[in-house]
Parts: structure tokens; C-alpha cells; sequence
């Protein structure tokens, strides 16, 4: 069974029937990595299902490599560094003692951004 943890329900629950997904194989529930708070309303959303967690796929990112100003999350994190990587510790770290211990897995997703092919040409 999938948890998608989403920002948007209807772009998830799109994307889940152009997959063709059979929907009692998925659950969409909200996060938003912006959001510590988020993070840990998810965790114990999640919690509140009960069933067993195999694997965490963290994949949420943001860049804004055009911004003059940073942009912040509503903890006052730059958005990137809070997103990226707090949001991620955060999530990983309260949800580490529900995998199985020796067998549970997390993996980290990074992908190029779709910011007009500046990936990679930052110097």
C-alpha cells in the first residue's frame, strides 16, 4: 500500500489514475514540507492509520535559483534549506522507530528542477 503525502490531493489523485493505480492501493493524505508543523501532524496522521511502514521515498524539493529574496517557510527557514532538508530530517527522524528495525529502508530522490535547463549550469 502507498501513503502519498502531497501538497495537492487532486494532482496526486490524478497522477495515482493516469498510472492506473487501483485506488485501494494508495492513500493520499497532506504534507507540506514547508511546514515542521505539517511534518508532524502527517507523522501522527499516518500513525493513526496503523499500518506498517516498508520504506520512506523523499522526493519534496524546491529552487529558486532566479529569486533576488529569499523565499522563507512559515518557521522562518529559507525555503529550500527548510524543504529540502529540515522537513526531510524531521520527517525521517520521527517516523525512524516505525520502520522495521535491520530491514526498513529510506531513499532520497534528486531530480533536476524545471527551472528553464538552469540545473547543473549554476556556476
Amino acid at each position: 500500500h502507498v501513503i502519498m503525502a502531497v501538497r495537492s490531493y487532486s494532482k496526486a489523485a490524478r497522477a495515482a489514475r493516469d498510472a492506473g493505480m487501483d485506488p485501494k492501493s494508495y492513500t493520499i493524505m497532506n504534507l507540506d514540507m514547508a511546514s515542521l508543523q505539517s511534518v508532524r501532524d502527517f507523522v501522527n496522521n499516518l500513525r493513526l492509520l496503523g499500518r506498517p511502514i516498508d520504506a520512506l521515498v523523499c522526493n519534496a524539493a524546491v529552487w529558486y535559483p532566479q529569486d533576488k529574496a529569499p523565499r522563507l517557510t512559515v518557521d522562518g527557514f529559507e525555503e529550500a534549506v527548510g524543504t529540502n532538508h529540515l522537513a526531510h530530517f524531521l520527517l525521517c527522524n520521527l517516523l525512524l522507530g516505525d520502520l522495521p528495525e535491520g530491514k526498513g529502508r529510506i531513499l532520497f530522490i534528486g531530480t533536476e528542477t524545471a527551472n528553464d535547463g538552469l540545473a547543473g549550469k549554476i556556476p
